[in-house]
């Protein structure tokens, strides 16, 4: 029973979990609203990891930027920005890391977990809901008189 503890208590110890940590700034905004999603890596020791840039192929949604987050001179994160541009629920893109060996190749990869968020529209908490008229152009005055100087040309 107590070599059972002494090893229970040495896993615990010595025991080197890498987790992800995925965060949406707010999980409901408005149309061309700014996401700001944040994947940082708990638990890291040495090993070297490597954020690739997220691809969108979505007319929908857009990744506006992506910063990586350095934190005392180490790599631990990075952040997007989505801007959604349609109403709906929506779900944040697939996201995977990558676990590096020590000759730079591929190990393994961490999928970030999904984060649900509502975009909604401004026109539906109007009061009004219907649509202004629509407006005449607004003259402009010319720069150069033009009108004045042929009459007074024709004058004479």
């Amino acid at each position: 029973m107590r070599t059972f503890f002494i090893f229970l208590f040495s896993s615990i110890l010595f025991s080197q979990s890498l987790s992800i940590v995925s965060e949406l700034d707010t999980t409901q905004g408005f149309i061309g609203d700014i996401f700001q999603w944040t994947i940082k890596v708990e638990g890291q020791n040495d090993q070297a990891i490597r954020f690739p840039e997220l691809e969108v192929t979505n007319d929908t949604i857009s990744i506006r930027n992506q910063t990586l987050i350095h934190e005392n001179g180490k790599l631990i994160g990075i952040e997007f920005e989505i801007v959604a541009w349609d109403t709906g629920d929506y779900i944040t893109p697939d996201y995977a890391l990558e676990i590096l060996k020590m000759d730079g190749t591929k190990d393994y990869s961490i999928s970030a977990n999904p984060i649900h968020y509502t975009v909604g529209s401004v026109l539906n908490l109007s009061e009004n809901t219907e649509y202004r008229p629509l407006k005449g152009p607004v003259s402009v005055k010319g720069i150069f008189p033009l009108k004045t100087v042929l009459l007074s040309i024709a004058l004479f």
